[in-house]
């Protein structure tokens, strides 16, 4: 899908699809269904102007997205998760530990 737009639980299932440098730009308040982009970041790091005419704010960089679902995937997070889970997990650690 590259960069058009589509919902964090979308870009979630297929994050490994992403190029890791990039970041995903979401539609507060976070949820599943929230629209989101994955673009590079600006140098200066602020938001692309594409980011910002949608009206999306910086969620996470895909890598820290992908490392987790990784670890999730390998066994090295405890539970029992689908891609709903693990996205309301990201959500949460965007939110709360970012």
């Amino acid at each position: 899908m590259g960069n058009g737009v589509s919902n964090l639980l979308e870009v979630i299932s297929r994050i490994e699809t992403y190029d890791r440098e990039d970041s995903i730009f979401a539609k507060k308040p976070w949820t599943e269904e929230s629209s989101c982009v994955v673009l590079a970041e600006l140098e200066s790091g602020g938001v692309p102007l594409i980011a910002q005419e949608l009206g999306l704010a910086y969620f996470l960089e895909v890598d820290i997205v992908a490392r987790f679902k990784e670890d999730v995937q390998s066994g090295k997070v405890a539970g029992t998760w689908d891609v709903s889970a693990i996205c309301q997990r990201i959500i949460y650690l965007a939110i709360y530990d970012a």
